[in-house]
């Protein structure tokens, strides 16, 4: 009976089995660790700050290069993305796995009056900052240049 935690209302379960409902969401989410796996989908988070002259959108993104972002804009929306494949080598025999990337998609609607010819972007230590500035001037599609 030592080996059994009290959950109240939720009745008597083994303790050696108190915590596999939260590993079971971890493993979902990041992979199984205990078997090496490496399904750590690359999501970065994002802040979104309003300035003086329009929007800056700050991504975090570390261990990716400048030349991996695709950034456009396309009928009112910015869209973010990358296709990152992890590398692997052929010889490499891996004991334990525990990151990798993959791609991802970001978009938000542009606010009206943005002005989608004057976008910029810079990656600078792990950080990517989109600039959007306010105008009247709106266009159709645009491919921004990371610097």
């Amino acid at each position: 009976m030592s080996n059994l935690a009290n959950l109240g209302t939720f009745g008597l379960v083994p303790a050696s089995r108190f915590f596999d409902d939260f590993d079971s969401i971890f493993d979902t989410l990041i992979g199984d660790r205990r078997r090496g796996a490496s399904t750590l989908a690359l999501t970065p988070r994002v802040n979104v700050e309003e300035t003086a002259n329009g929007y800056a959108i700050h991504m975090a993104a570390p261990g990716l290069s400048r030349d991996e972002f695709k950034i456009h804009s396309d009928n009112g929306y910015l869209t973010i993305s990358v296709d990152a494949e992890s590398e692997t080598k052929e010889k490499t025999s891996y004991l334990s796995r525990e990151y990798s990337y993959s791609s991802f998609s970001r978009s938000w609607k542009l606010p009206t009056g943005a002005n989608s010819d004057g976008i910029s972007a810079r990656y600078d230590a792990g950080i990517l900052t989109v600039t959007v500035p306010m105008s009247a001037k709106r266009s159709s599609k645009v491919e921004i240049r990371v610097d």
